[in-house]
């Protein structure tokens, strides 16, 4: 059991679903050795970012 918890509401109809690097390092999750890539988000504002795509064992 971890000593930390995360309470997070996951959008299942969702594309991706997205977290802060700092709550993963908090919780001492770690990175899957997955190739690195781009993704380019569209936020609420309609703004576009472009953001490194990582995978996470939970």
């Amino acid at each position: 059991m971890r000593e930390n918890s995360l309470r997070a509401l996951v959008d299942s109809g969702a594309s991706n679903n997205f977290v802060r690097q700092h709550s993963l390092s908090k919780l001492n999750f770690e990175d899957v050795d997955t190739p690195r890539s781009v993704l380019e988000v569209r936020l609420a504002t309609g703004a576009t970012v472009r953001i490194e795509k990582r995978v996470v064992r939970v």
